[in-house]
């Protein structure tokens, strides 16, 4: 977990050490901890949406483009604060298909729900 320096700059000097990316996945965003988020637990509202927040200012001040994943429950909610969803430019889905027999089958579709 990268955090802010002194100049508000969040991983640049890291970035580039290295060869620059040009795509970082995060999987999953529930799992991360950083120090904005307090004391809360990994996978709670404030460090998920803390977590967020520092992306965003790492995507913004290296130019490099930034996937968090986020899981659902087996209940099929969203695990972690849906406020996520209004913080990021795109929401995608990938949902598995049930076979016409009702099994699940190897088919995944990628939907679009905020573009």
């Amino acid at each position: 977990n990268d955090e802010e320096n002194e100049d508000g700059d969040i991983g640049r000097g890291r970035l580039q050490r290295r060869r620059k990316p040009c795509l970082v996945v995060i999987d999953s965003i529930q799992t991360m901890v950083c120090e904005a988020g307090g004391s809360s637990a990994a996978g709670g509202i404030t460090q998920v949406r803390e977590c967020v927040a520092l992306f965003l200012r790492l995507a913004k001040s290296t130019g490099v483009s930034i996937v968090l994943v986020g899981h659902v429950t087996k209940t099929g909610d969203v695990a972690g604060p849906r406020t996520v969803e209004h913080m990021v430019d795109c929401v995608l889905y990938l949902e598995g298909v049930r076979g016409s027999s009702g099994t699940a089958s190897n088919v995944r579709m990628l939907r679009a729900a905020k573009k």
